[in-house]
């Protein structure tokens, strides 16, 4: 059994361990009052509420032999009892970019590059602690352990404090290859190292469910609860990250694409800052891409504005050619992540005029997140990445018009499931070391995940609309790099 919480919405998922075929599946939507200031902040007694109701749910039909957890990104403060000091950061917290830059300047942005595997961001935890403590002092004062906001639910499980490897390697202070803490980068932020406890892959046990989390959500007493990780992390393992030389494109409210690199690229971030690489959850190997700005989240955005279904506007964007009559979409409506990494750089439209209907700007959209994630494989190629194919997982996945586009613009196959919910799949394979013992190297996970993901569609490139895209990703790349810096100082 396990539980996927987005930021939409929140599902338990009953899988059987054999062949992955999906038994049962309960689902609700969040409200809006789980979250407060634009979704950066999470009410996570709410959350707690939400997971228990659905477990209970499930658990009213099926009995369950291990418990996996992914949730949306963030992080939760806790107190020297273990209760939670505030709400859960989020994803969506922004307020910490200018402490970010702080940091970058002080130590170099490329220096921290080569030592983390990625950009220091307001996204990431460092630079989080660092606004509290200037922001919120007395709260501040208060922490003690720093967790993921999905361990957090482990922790109610189990009762027992840990996280895993994406909430280390997303904290700013952590190495992908050498797998421990940077003392030095956590001292230079005026932090203790130790907020964070040592990390496990996701597949190692976390616990087993006590006696409180057994009352409030019906699961036996010692139920093994694995680690688990992030909502995004998962995914990548649903999505076959694990075969060489394809490409997990999850594309949800945003998209991350992340391929498989074996070990042996420690200085991949060194020469390639923009790229981000992040700690293998099975194997002693690394993933190497980013996460990209708001691509659904766009597509969903440009539907309100209009006034249209996606279904709707889908429609009119098939009867509009290949680089929408020369309008072009820069979809970052929150701002630029990987490759460029410009959170001051907001959506755009170019070339836009009168001629141009609502099929024109969907389109437009969906090329101009299919061209951004060419130009991070662009990037990924020229570091001696292996990519030659995409997999694509999420709601993203569902639409043949992008998938193609996609095709189109990247020149490579495209595959997408016709089970397009990542997440959960990937956190079920993720459990399997828990379900029956066993190690899984990275042969047979790459091998169950093929297994668990048939049947796929596959999407050709053709060959024409992708010489022509070849021109879009070159606008799109020259508007980025022409844009002013508008980040100001923290102070």
């Amino acid at each position: 059994m396990v539980c996927d919480c987005g930021t939409s919405t929140c599902r338990v998922l009953v899988r059987e361990g054999d062949t992955g075929r999906l038994l049962g599946k309960w689902s609700e939507s969040v409200g809006t009052e789980l979250f407060s200031r634009s979704q950066a902040e999470v009410d996570l007694e709410r959350l707690w509420g939400l997971v228990s109701r659905l477990l209970r749910a499930a658990t009213r039909d099926h009995s369950v032999d291990v418990v996996g957890v992914s949730t949306f990104f963030g992080y939760a403060f806790l107190d020297r009892h273990g209760y939670p000091v505030g709400g859960g950061s989020t994803w969506n917290d922004h307020r910490a970019e200018a402490a970010a830059r702080l940091t970058a300047e002080r130590i170099g942005d490329e220096q921290i590059a080569a030592l983390t595997g990625r950009r220091l961001t307001g996204e990431l935890l460092i630079p989080k602690l660092m606004r509290m403590s200037h922001d919120e002092p007395e709260r501040f004062k208060s922490v003690v352990r720093v967790i993921g906001i999905k361990d957090e639910i482990v922790h109610r499980l189990t009762g027992e404090i840990g996280t895993d490897f994406a909430h280390a390697d997303y904290s700013g202070g952590f190495s992908p290859w050498k797998r421990a803490l940077i003392p030095e980068l956590w001292e230079a932020a005026g932090l203790d190292p130790r907020l964070l406890p040592c990390p496990d892959s996701a597949v190692e046990r976390a616990g087993s469910v006590c006696r409180a989390a057994a009352l409030s959500t019906g699961l036996s007493r010692g139920t093994p609860v694995v680690r688990g990780t992030s909502d995004g992390s998962a995914a990548m393992y649903g999505c076959g990250v694990m075969t060489a030389g394809t490409g997990a494109l999850v594309s949800g409210t945003t998209d991350v694409l992340m391929v498989s690199v074996p070990r042996g690229s420690d200085s991949l971030t060194a020469t390639f800052p923009g790229l981000t690489v992040n700690t293998a959850m099975v194997g002693d190997g690394t993933l190497a891409g980013g996460a990209m700005g708001f691509s659904g989240g766009t597509a969903a955005w440009i539907a309100s504005l209009t006034g249209r279904s996606l279904e709707e506007l889908t429609s009119l964007a098939e009867t509009v050619p290949a680089g929408a009559e020369g309008l072009m979409m820069m979809p970052s409506l929150t701002g630029e992540r990987s490759p460029f990494w410009r959170p001051d750089l907001r959506g755009a439209w170019l070339g836009i005029d009168p001629n141009h209907s609502p099929g024109h700007l969907f389109r437009s959209c969906l090329e101009g997140n299919a061209v951004r994630t060419a130009l991070l494989a662009d990037r990924l190629q020229a570091a001696g990445v292996d990519i030659s194919s995409l997999s694509v997982g999420g709601g993203g996945a569902r639409s043949r018009l992008w998938n193609q586009i996609r095709a189109d613009v990247m020149g490579m196959g495209v595959s997408a499931p016709d089970d397009p919910e990542a997440t959960g799949r990937g956190c079920a394979l993720l459990c399997l070391p828990g379900l029956n013992g066993e190690e899984v190297n990275e042969e047979r996970f790459a091998e169950l995940s093929r297994r668990w993901m048939e049947p796929v569609r596959h999407f050709a490139p053709d060959p024409a609309a992708h010489e022509s895209y070849r021109g879009a990703c070159r606008r799109y790349e020259r508007a980025v790099q022409g844009c002013p810096d508008k980040l100001r100082s923290w102070s």
